[in-house]
């Protein structure tokens, strides 16, 4: 599905091999936001995504951070397309309109939507977390962010942060991560690609 449109790519930045951080800031701090931009954010389970938003979001002026974590609706099936049409509808669609985004962060512990969260209007918005540059909203995205990284060096990162009790549900995640991006290629249309190494 297609679900509007952000601020137009750049066709010519696709596949740059490793970016470093500086010139990657310097990179989106260049971009013209007269309208609302959606920076997303991707790459396998623990890759150093969410470091990597929290960075950007410090670097750049007004810009604030939606974290695909929240809105998975649990374990089974994460990156379905009821999730898509919940980003499209929740998040990028009312940002891009210059509305106030309103959504229910999932909650792990009761696996529930819980906590209704509020972003308001902005010029930036960064995306971050598996399946944040799929190919559905690949029109309404400014720039994909690729971040590189091992996959089971990233599963061993996620088991050291959350714990044990979660190895048997991430090793099913990683499954349906690994059949996303077989069919996604979204290292291959990121826009820029940075090392998750530290």
């Amino acid at each position: 599905m297609q679900c509007g449109v952000g601020c137009a790519g750049n066709e010519n930045l696709k596949n740059m091999k490793l970016i470093k951080y500086q010139d990657l800031l310097t990179n989106l701090n260049e971009i013209d936001n007269t309208f609302p931009c959606v920076f997303a954010i991707d790459g396998v389970a623990g890759s150093g995504k969410t470091t990597l938003a929290s960075k950007l979001q410090s670097d750049i002026i007004g810009s604030q951070v939606v974290h695909m974590d929240d809105l998975y609706s649990g374990w089974n099936n994460p990156l379905s397309q009821e999730l898509t049409e919940r980003v499209c509808n929740k998040i990028l669609n009312p940002f891009l309109q210059g509305s106030e985004v309103i959504y229910r962060k999932f909650n792990w512990h009761q696996n529930v939507f819980g906590e209704t969260m509020r972003v308001a209007p902005t010029k930036t918005l960064i995306l971050e977390g598996v399946g944040a540059g799929q190919s559905a909203f690949r029109k309404m995205l400014s720039r994909i962010i690729w971040v590189e990284f091992d996959t089971h060096s990233g599963f061993e990162r996620v088991i050291a942060r959350d714990g044990e009790a979660v190895k048997t549900q991430m090793l099913n995640f990683l499954k349906d991560q690994n059949k996303h991006f077989f069919a996604e290629l979204t290292n291959k249309a990121a826009d820029y690609t940075i090392s998750g190494v530290p």
